[in-house]
C-alpha cells in the first residue's frame, strides 16, 4: 500500500527511489477522517462529517444529521463497508452491522458518518512538484460496474473547474509531491459548489483515461522522481472517452431496464386514474402503452443503439485493435 511504503521509504533509500508522496503529506488526507480535519483547518468545503467512536457517541450526533447520509470506513476502498442510510434507525442498523463485521479496535478504523450532498461523482487527478501543479485532469464515470459503488466502466474527460480549484488549493498548501486523485461530489454547474470526499495518494482506476486524454502520468512521475523536475503537461483533451469491454454494456442494459420500468409504472398509474375517472378507453390505451414500453424489446433496442453510438469512439482499456498481440 502507498501509505505503508511512504511511511518506511527510508528503508528502501539505498536500493531504489520510492515514488510516493512524503508520508507527512499523506497522513493529512488519509485515512478519510484525516481529510476532514485538514479540510476544516484549511476552510475547504466538505460534507458534515463525524467519526463515531462508539454507539453512545453515535446517539449524540443523530440529531445533528440530515438524511440521507453515508456510513463508511476510513481505511477501505471499493465500497467495502459503505452504507447509504435514509434515517436514524437505518444508521443505527448499519453501525451495528459494521461493528459485527470489522475490527474497530484501532481508533483510526472507527467508522465515519457523512451527510449526503447533491451532485454526482467527479475525479480530479494531479501531479505536483513540491506543491506546484504540473498536470491536472478531471473525469467522470459515465457508467460504473458493479452498479453501486463500482469502478468506472465508461469514463469521460470533462471540465470541472470548481473541483480542480479546490484540489489545487488543498494539495498546494500541503506542498504535495507526486500524484494524487481527489474525489468530489458536484452538480456539474461551473458556478456551483463542489465538495471534497476523498484523496487517494496513488495512481487511480482511471489512469488509462488520463493517458488517452494526453497526460502520461506514469512517465511524468518517473521523470520527476529520477530527474528531480518535470515540464508541465498540456491541457487534457476534453470529451475523451474510454471503456472497459462489456462492463459498460452491462451497466447500460441495467440502466435502460430500470428507466423503462419507471416509465411503465408512470403510464400505468395514469391509466388507472383515467379509468377511475370514467375514461376507460383512454386508460386502457395508456396502460397498454406503458406495458409495451416497459416489457417490449423495441424501445430497449433503440436506447441501446443510442448508447452504442455515443460510445463508438471510446478507446478500449484492456486491449487495442492496434495491438498486434491482441487476439
Amino acid at each position: 500500500q502507498t501509505r505503508l511504503l511512504a511511511e518506511h521509504a527510508e528503508r528502501f533509500s539505498q536500493i531504489c527511489t520510492v515514488a510516493t508522496p512524503p508520508f507527512d503529506q499523506i497522513d493529512q488526507v488519509d485515512p478519510k477522517h484525516r481529510l476532514t480535519i485538514t479540510a476544516q483547518r484549511l476552510g475547504l468545503p466538505i460534507p458534515k462529517t463525524f467519526q463515531v467512536s462508539d454507539a453512545e457517541h453515535l446517539e449524540s450526533i443523530v440529531d445533528e444529521l440530515q438524511f440521507p447520509a453515508f456510513l463508511k470506513l476510513p481505511h477501505t476502498s471499493g465500497g467495502i463497508g459503505l452504507h447509504r442510510v435514509e434515517s436514524a434507525d437505518e444508521l443505527r442498523e448499519a453501525y451495528q452491522e459494521t461493528v459485527r463485521n470489522f475490527d474497530l479496535s484501532n481508533p483510526d478504523h472507527h467508522p465515519i458518518v457523512q451527510e449526503a450532498v447533491e451532485g454526482t461523482d467527479y475525479c480530479v487527478t494531479m501531479l505536483l512538484d513540491q506543491g506546484d501543479v504540473k498536470a491536472s485532469l478531471a473525469y467522470r464515470n459515465v457508467k460504473t460496474y458493479p452498479w453501486a459503488g463500482g469502478s468506472g466502466a465508461i469514463r469521460e474527460t470533462v471540465r470541472a473547474e470548481p473541483c480542480v480549484k479546490i484540489a489545487t488549493e488543498l494539495l498546494s498548501q500541503l506542498r504535495w509531491h507526486g500524484v494524487a486523485e481527489v474525489d468530489f461530489i458536484w452538480d456539474g454547474d461551473q458556478q456551483g459548489q463542489a465538495y471534497l470526499i476523498e484523496v487517494n495518494p496513488r495512481f487511480w482506476g482511471g489512469l488509462f483515461q488520463a493517458v488517452e486524454s494526453g497526460i502520461d502520468y506514469p512517465a511524468m512521475l518517473y521523470r520527476l522522481m529520477t530527474e528531480g523536475h518535470v515540464d508541465a503537461a498540456e491541457e487534457a483533451a476534453i470529451g475523451t472517452r474510454t471503456q472497459v469491454p462489456m462492463f459498460g454494456f452491462l451497466s447500460a442494459m441495467k440502466d435502460i431496464r430500470e428507466e423503462l420500468f419507471e416509465e411503465m409504472e408512470h403510464h400505468v398509474d395514469i391509466g388507472v386514474d383515467n379509468i377511475k375517472q370514467g375514461r376507460i378507453g383512454e386508460g386502457l390505451q395508456r396502460i397498454a402503452h406503458g406495458i409495451d414500453r416497459g416489457l417490449g424489446l423495441g424501445e430497449r433496442f433503440r436506447r441501446m443503439q443510442v448508447f452504442l453510438d455515443e460510445n463508438r469512439d471510446a478507446r478500449t482499456e484492456i486491449f487495442s485493435t492496434e495491438d498486434p498481440q491482441a487476439c
